[in-house]
């Protein structure tokens, strides 16, 4: 089932070897044919279909897509604020999302690599290019020890940046898994990475946090990460989705109730409204 998920990528890929689906961009080199079409000022001449202009005279474009697989690098949330959950915790629910994903991914030639953060970065994979080497991965992360209990992505930003920036395997798609939230001047971190991947969010969301009643007075509530109290409204809920939404970043709610035909139909429609998008 995850094998036909449909995943385009809204920018170029990058990798040097490797096969995989084609991305989003149009480039004038690579095998794999997307359109044919007359030629037009401000084309390059390599893309010209040389042999039909030599048989019959027409002045015909190729447009090809890049043959290479991506490199996804997850970015995974597992402070304090994931490890509650009404049917199971946001933490597992991720976990249990991205072996799917990437299982998704490997299946179409792409490599993986996660970072999983709290705080700061709490652990980080090699490339990896094999279902088992990712479930290893994975149970090391489900095992992990955090010491430090408040969300702070910056970190893991950073390292992302990093990775995306680099020569050999840059990061060409970034998928973060979290409940995003998240310190106010992250946002513009994330903007800033947009601007050198294609970053979209999957955002795990639970049951307990739509079950706040609407209500225009104060309601006294804890905090996951810190077991502070505080006062806070229940006229609105907390939608990270518009935010990211307004920097460009595409976003999927996902429930940690949802079943695994549950989430395979919510991310298939929103890989399909990416693809339409390019």
């Amino acid at each position: 089932m995850w094998a036909s998920l449909p995943f385009t990528i809204r920018r170029r890929v990058r990798q040097l070897t490797g096969y995989g689906a084609p991305a989003a961009k149009i480039s004038d080199k690579g095998y794999d044919v997307r359109n044919i079409r007359e030629f037009q000022a401000g084309d390059s001449l390599r893309s010209m279909h040389i042999r039909q202009y030599i048989r019959t005279g027409q002045e015909l474009v190729v447009e090809k897509l890049p043959e290479r697989g991506a490199l996804v690098l997850f970015l995974v949330d597992v402070s304090a604020s994931t490890r509650v959950g009404a049917a199971r915790e946001k933490k597992a629910a991720a976990l249990e999302l991205i072996r799917y994903l990437a299982g998704s991914f490997i299946a179409k030639s792409h490599v993986i690599k996660i970072v999983a953060f709290a705080s700061s970065v709490e652990a980080e994979s090699a490339v990896m290019g094999s279902a088992n080497a990712i479930e290893a991965f994975l149970d090391d992360i489900e095992t992990l020890k955090i010491d430090t209990k408040k969300t702070d992505p910056q970190d893991a930003i950073w390292r992302a940046s990093e990775i995306a920036g680099r020569q050999e395997y840059p990061a060409d798609v970034i998928c973060i898994v979290s409940d995003f939230l998240f310190p106010v001047e992250t946002w513009q971190r994330l903007e800033d990475l947009q601007g050198v991947a294609d970053v979209f969010g999957l955002i795990m969301r639970d049951r307990i946090e739509e079950s706040m009643p609407t209500v225009s007075s104060g309601i006294r509530v804890r905090d996951a990460e810190t077991g502070a109290t505080f006062f806070a409204s229940g006229s609105e809920r907390v939608r990270p989705e518009t935010t990211l939404g307004t920097i460009d970043i595409d976003t999927c709610v996902l429930s940690t109730a949802g079943s695994e035909q549950q989430w395979y139909d919510v991310l298939y429609e929103f890989f399909a409204m990416r693809a339409d998008r390019r």
